[in-house]
């Protein structure tokens, strides 16, 4: 989920889709996984995603680009 969700945001920043707007983006790709697929597993503890975790993952894939960028001197003032 992660992945898809980090490229559909890069891919919305490139078409100059910023602030919420991303967010938006990036709970559409988390739920295009998760209902694309029986079950989904988290990458670390490897145990099924429920329901109410999918937006914080999002936003949760969100904030590390934010703070990668950040940390990189890439963010636009």
């Amino acid at each position: 989920m992660r992945d898809r969700v980090e490229k559909a945001v890069n891919r919305a920043e490139e078409l100059g889709i910023e602030g919420v707007d991303k967010l938006v983006v990036a709970y559409g790709a988390a739920l295009q996984v998760y209902t694309g697929h029986e079950r989904v597993l988290d990458e670390e503890p490897g145990e099924e995603v429920e329901p109410a975790q999918v937006p914080d993952e999002a936003r949760r894939v969100v904030l590390d680009l934010e703070l990668r960028k950040l940390e990189a001197g890439e963010l636009d003032e």
